[in-house]
């Protein structure tokens, strides 16, 4: 009698879940079912995500540091000249390198300021005149 009561006992713990199995329960076992489908999908699908970032870990990427310093040694190269060159001019400055730059420098202004200046001026005074008539 007592292994009676505590089998009913026993099935009303389960009462909820088994109110679910019966007439038209068809549709949840389909959802179960694609549900492990789509679960297995997802399951391979990161698979082989994991195998490709692996492989590109281990394979491609793995040759990364070394082409970065290659490239870095060949820029180096590249450039060296127009280190050398500019250093020398600085070098040079003692000797008047910049200073003769300088003075190149200057003496365009000079000449703009020298030759196109006034020609300039007139320009500059007809547009001052309208912007005051307009005034």
């Amino acid at each position: 009698m007592r292994e009676l009561v505590l089998l009913i006992f026993a099935n009303r713990s389960l009462d909820f879940c088994n109110a679910f199995w019966g007439l038209g329960d068809g549709v949840l076992f389909t959802r179960m079912r694609g549900a492990m489908r789509t679960t297995e999908e997802l399951r391979n699908f990161w698979k082989e995500r994991a195998s490709i970032e692996e492989q590109d870990e281990i394979g491609e990427l793995r040759s990364s540091p070394e082409t970065l310093r290659l490239e870095t040694d060949n820029l180096l190269r590249a450039l060296s000249p127009a280190y050398s060159y500019y250093s020398r001019i600085d070098e040079d400055d003692e000797r008047g390198g910049i200073s003769r730059f300088r003075f190149f420098v200057y003496m365009s202004l000079a000449a703009f300021f020298f030759f196109f200046l006034p020609a300039i001026r007139p320009v500059q005074e007809r547009v001052r005149r309208v912007a005051d008539a307009d005034a």
